[in-house]
């Protein structure tokens, strides 16, 4: 049974990762690099005061 679902789990991850990168470029386009950078770059400030994600 396991066996069976293994193709369809791995096309819903790949649809899922390449929906993630089409927004993410469409995010980026729509309000330019500069927020996005902030972003990524805040979110891996306060997760590494919180000691939350080792290795980011």
């Amino acid at each position: 049974m396991d066996k069976a679902l293994y193709p369809k789990r791995h096309r819903f991850r790949r649809n899922l990762t390449t929906t993630l990168i089409i927004a993410s470029v469409a995010l980026v386009a729509a309000v330019g690099i500069a927020p996005f950078v902030f972003l990524i770059w805040m979110v891996r400030t306060v997760a590494r005061w919180l000691g939350l994600f080792v290795g980011l």
